[in-house]
């Protein structure tokens, strides 16, 4: 039984040859930009596995064409066909022992008088002879005597039948291969004896760099060389980094009396917060010693050493600095920098008449700015961030001041590039990974963030419920991290959509993972009853003059538009639920309605379809890879504003005025987009309540 490995014994011939180098090429080439991209864009599990699937074909096709193979074993037996082919040529000619000598040659046949020409005789093939085409050759004719030089020769005529005798023997090739193989043709060989390489030679010709052998050395060098980066990237935080040191201070919800901080230390202890009231940069003289501590709060390993204290108390638009103290020895924490920070609590809520007033007495400041976004992932993509550059830029550019943060989701990738696992030190062990990057606990500490999770907390595109793993591990973790300084839901501590006001605008965060079932089915739920139910009540609830909501923000954690209809995990999927929410908001007159989302990694803004009344303002990531394709499209259904694809930092800012909403998007070092929002009239809304009154019985 001939050996598994015996293809790689014999050269490859003609266009087997071809075939194989074009192979190579293009499995070459599609590995290096596969690699490129896991390096600039997207560090993803499914480019590492397509390169290592990718590398084993090009391995067997590297060894195949390698031409170390081809020196030793492919000469000889080509040699061995040459030497077959005289044995047959010299009988044909019917040459006896006493033949004159032919002209010098080498081992292989070949005339040394084509090194006249710069031939190199190794890559000759000579041709057997007939007994016909033998006797008409007047230099090959056969003769009982030997052949003597006649007088007067020169002692060059020797080199000169030789090398005619070499020219004869060269095989000079023209036509089609149909015609050079014909019999009987000056070409052609006997039957069953072996025929030159001809198309090998033709093969090199063609692709003259597969037999280069550094190169296809240095390509195989170089993939096996992405092949360990990408392999470095997907696990190297994983095996390397030592997070358990890790610790953090958030800021979750702000308002005018009362904050809610979120912290991890490294060890069990109790932990205290103190905290006092500043003016400006720096506490006063007066102020110096006012300190208050909070009772101490117990650690322990079971929450992974977090924990939530509550500062009640406050005073509305005041600045507070606070730290976290061991509260058995009376003293900061090591890092004490990560366990500190500032915070300035929100104007207190009034009625939407006093609000009005106070703008009308300065209409160019903002009450407030909002920042928004989500998707991040430290140091990502590996080549061209480190860190998380996004933070970055909302600590330092004065452009991005916001007074909260909404992060829509995707605040870990618990599965990119790779699933580590699915057990809550999993979870665990990513939510640290993201707070081990120095800006995320210096943006966290000091300005207030309004945390939903979205699929990647959980699994790509997580439609399965709360009771399906690993749902419940990471939920746990999410709320462990950062879910519980968010405000506590009126359905419950244990539900992570919610409501909240920071005058002149309220928000509901909705969840759209708990809840959710599979896309596209006739019964296919996103919001549920529950949450739908709890959603309607706001709304309804923030047209009271008296809560003063002048603005209504739906921060959702994937968009509303239509736009993006390639893929069914955001609102596309549920296009029966969509469409019932916005004419509810229609149907009912519900002014002033944005939505704000993230998840695409592009930029989208429209007008929400079938009223175009409620604007979408979509922005993402914060601080990730961008797709290398932008799959916006602006006659998707919804009436397209702007879109952007390109930029690994794209943030999106609001700036809160009562008669309007400015609309401001971020990417990458400077604003490129702005868009305003009118306050809608008040108007058709009293009508809507009037008629609703006089139709009650």
């Amino acid at each position: 039984m001939p050996s598994p490995l015996s293809a790689f014994r014999a050269p490859p011939r003609g266009y087997a040859r071809v075939g194989c180098a074009t192979l190579l090429l293009v499995l070459s080439a599609v590995y290096h930009i596969a690699g490129i991209m896991f390096l600039v864009s997207v560090p993803s599990s499914f480019i590492a596995y397509g390169l290592l699937a990718i590398l084993v074909p090009s391995i067997l096709l590297s060894f195949y064409l390698y031409p170390g193979w081809h020196r030793t074993q492919g000469h000889a037996a080509r040699d061995k066909g040459h030497a077959a082919a005289e044995e047959d040529a010299g009988a044909a000619r019917g040459r006896s022992s006493t033949d004159a000598p032919a002209p010098q040659r080498r081992n292989d046949g070949v005339p040394r008088g084509l090194r006249v020409f710069g031939l190199d005789p190794a890559t000759i093939q000579s041709r057997p002879r007939s007994a016909s085409t033998s006797s008409a050759d007047p230099l090959n004719a056969t003769s009982s005597q030997p052949r003597r030089r006649s007088p007067g020769s020169s002692p060059i005529n020797g080199s000169v039948e030789s090398l005619v005798r070499g020219l004869d023997e060269l095989q000079v090739r023209s036509g089609s291969d149909a015609d050079l193989a014909a019999p009987g043709s000056p070409t052609s060989f006997p039957r069953g004896s072996p025929t030159p390489d001809t198309d090998a030679r033709k093969s090199r010709v063609c692709v003259r760099w597969i037999d280069c052998r550094k190169l296809v050395v240095v390509n195989l060098v170089l993939q096996v060389a992405w092949l360990l980066v990408c392999a470095y990237i997907i696990f190297a935080p994983r095996v390397l980094l030592d997070l358990e040191p890790v610790q953090f201070v958030r800021v979750g919800e702000t308002s005018p009396t009362a904050v809610n901080l979120q912290f991890r230390v490294r060890a069990a202890s109790r932990v205290a917060v103190q905290y006092r009231a500043i003016n400006g940069s720096s506490a006063t003289a007066a102020t110096a010693a006012a300190w208050t501590t909070l009772p101490p709060i117990t650690v322990a390993a079971e929450s992974d050493f977090t924990a939530t204290a509550r500062i009640t108390g406050l005073a509305p638009a005041t600045a507070y600095e606070y730290f976290l103290i061991d509260a058995d020895r009376g003293t900061r924490f090591p890092e004490s920098e990560f366990l500190s920070g500032r915070i300035k609590t929100p104007r207190a809520v009034t009625s939407t008449a006093a609000l009005a007033a106070a703008e009308a007495a300065d209409s160019q400041t903002p009450y407030l700015s909002i920042a928004f976004g989500s998707c991040i992932k430290p140091s990502t993509p590996p080549l061209l961030e480190r860190g998380i550059r996004g933070f970055r830029e909302l600590l330092s550019r004065p452009e991005l001041r916001a007074d909260l943060l909404l992060f829509l989701g995707d605040f870990i990738y618990a599965d990119v590039p790779f699933r580590y696992g699915t057990t809550i030190d999993h979870y665990r062990w990513h939510y640290k990974y993201a707070f081990s990057v120095p800006e995320t606990r210096a943006l966290l500490s000091s300005v207030p963030t309004y945390f939903v999770y979205d699929d990647h907390e959980i699994l790509n595109n997580w439609d399965r419920g709360e009771s399906t793993a690993p749902f419940p591990a990471a939920s746990q973790a999410y709320a462990e991290y950062v879910g519980r300084a968010n405000p506590v839901s009126a359905a419950g501590a244990d539900r992570a959509y919610y409501n909240f006001t920071t005058a002149p605008v309220c928000y509901f965060v909705v969840d759209l993972r708990r809840y959710r079932t599979p896309p596209a089915q006739p019964d296919s739920v996103l919001l549920g009853a529950e949450q739908t139910a709890a959603l309607h009540a706001w709304l309804e609830d923030s047209v009271d003059p008296a809560r003063g909501c002048q603005w209504r923000v739906l921060a959702s954690s994937v968009p509303m538009t239509t736009n993006w209809h390639i893929d069914a995990d955001t609102w596309v999927g549920y296009r029966a639920e969509r469409d019932a929410l916005l004419n509810w908001i229609h149907d009912r007159a519900i002014p002033n309605v944005v939505v704000v989302s993230g998840d695409r990694h592009t930029v989208g803004v429209q007008k929400l379809r079938p009223h175009a009344e409620v604007v979408e303002f979509s922005s993402s990531p914060i601080s990730q890879f961008y797709p290398p394709l932008n799959f916006y499209d602006p006659n998707g259904g919804d009436e397209a504003l702007f879109d952007a694809s390109v930029g690994n930092v794209k943030i999106g800012m609001l700036d809160v005025f009562w008669d309007r909403l400015v609309f401001r998007q971020f990417i990458n070092d400077r604003i490129v987009f702005n868009y305003t929002v009118e306050a809608a009239p008040q108007t058709r809304k009293a009508a809507v309540l009037a008629a609703t009154a006089a139709a009650k019985p």
